[in-house]
């Protein structure tokens, strides 16, 4: 009994401690046509999903912390603030305006989305940064519109589609290649979208595009998605090789089973990368999918949302699974700030685009998450010492934190 109890223990510390180099294998690649591209499989069931392994976050991504300046009222964001960020730039969103930080937090200026030619006409959904062109990017429903990265002034804008063309463009973003933009939309059949992704000189003139209707039907989808592999959700992109964006659809409205796909802009095509395989499609969980350089990425949301009566968009991660692309190893992670003491952000919305990832992160639930690192008996004596001298220095009017990382 003696050496059983021995024996169970030592299985034990090692779960406790195992690294993620150790984890199981969890993938496959599958040949795909005869031109020598692969899928990448990903079995869901060979995932602990109740052992995850502390994971750290400079692991997946270069990230710095970053208080926001909170010396004015203007300049304070909520937790629902979209960000965007490159190297020396952060682009907070907040109603129909859009907040210009520089990589230290400090505020710059604001973007005001006011009516006119210069504003963003009802809505800006969404931002990102090109800071090689010194360029801000407001995407509207029907239009992008530039902004000078240095000053805020606007500079010009881009239609989605020809004026002629009256079909509606969903949730549009882009990113960029050389001397081009690579935009991505949508493929919402109801709303007559014709194109899925595209390419635009920068003035805006369409070099070539992918069509949308390749997802309308797709024979081999089971009827139990009513023909659909992708639901209409936004699309996320991000830079995966010199010549190769990664294009994946988050997963909030209904659960479906669907792929993550590789775009090659010098030939226009579009290939099947990664898919995960559920042992029952008809009940996939809430998820997103993401590629990055290194990584396959999934967070696993709560069991509620849209599809149940609630609001979706309010869910926060249950599980993070990781795989790596090369070795196809993988566990279930919790994504901690390793320069920071450990502190667990699973919980946490996180975003992917382009080549960055982020997290907004309110005074109020830092301080919370700084507690549960303090008080989870996981924490070395390095790391207590750094987290109680942390929390002392957030204050209730604080602004948010902002976690900013470039990809690995």
């Amino acid at each position: 009994m003696t050496l059983l109890v021995l024996v169970l223990a030592s299985c034990q510390n090692k779960g406790s401690s195992l690294l993620f180099e150790e984890s199981p294998v969890v993938a496959e690649y599958q040949q795909i046509g005869n031109d020598g591209k692969s899928l990448m499989v990903v079995d869901y069931q060979k995932f602990d999903r109740k052992h995850p392994i502390d994971f750290p976050l400079s692991d997946f991504c270069d990230y710095k912390l970053v208080k926001l300046d909170s010396s004015h009222k203007d300049y304070m964001l909520s937790a629902g603030s979209q960000i965007a960020a490159s190297e020396n730039y952060i682009v907070a969103k907040r109603t129909n305006e859009l907040l210009v930080f520089s990589k230290d937090g400090s505020y710059l200026f604001t973007i005001d989305g006011k009516d006119g030619p210069a504003g963003f006409e009802g809505y800006c959904w969404q931002a990102s940064i090109n800071e090689e062109a010194g360029e801000i990017y407001a995407y509207l429903f029907r239009k992008m519109k530039v902004y000078d990265l240095k000053t805020g002034a606007y500079k010009h804008e881009i239609l989605y589609n020809n004026p002629d063309e009256g079909s509606m463009v969903r949730y549009p973003i882009s990113v960029d290649y050389k001397d081009r933009h690579i935009f991505a939309a949508t493929p919402f059949e109801a709303g007559g979208t014709k194109k899925f992704v595209w390419q635009t000189d920068k003035d805006g003139n369409e070099l070539s595009y992918f069509p949308a209707s390749y997802f309308f039907r797709m024979s081999w989808v089971e009827d139990v998605y009513e023909g659909r592999f992708w639901y209409e959700a936004q699309p996320v992109v991000t830079v995966v090789d010199d010549d190769c964006m990664s294009i994946a659809m988050p997963n909030m409205e209904v659960p479906v089973q669907d792929s993550i796909y590789h775009y090659y802009p010098e030939t226009n095509s579009l290939v099947p990368s990664v898919v995960m395989k559920y042992p029952d499609p008809a009940m996939t969980p809430q998820h997103f999918h993401n590629e990055t350089p290194s990584f396959f990425y999934t967070m696993i949301m709560e069991p509620n949302g849209m599809f149940e009566g609630g609001d979706g968009w309010g869910n926060h991660p249950v599980a993070r699974l990781l795989v790596d692309k090369k070795t196809l190893r993988g566990s279930a992670v919790q994504l901690c700030l390793d320069k920071h003491g450990m502190i667990d952000i699973t919980g946490e919305r996180t975003w992917i685009a382009g080549n960055y990832y982020w997290v907004n992160i309110t005074p109020d639930r830092m301080d919370e998450l700084v507690a549960n690192r303090l008080n989870s008996g996981k924490a070395s004596e390095s790391d207590r010492a750094f987290l109680e001298s942390f929390l002392k220095t957030i204050g209730p009017d604080d602004n948010n934190f902002v976690i900013v990382g470039k990809l690995k």
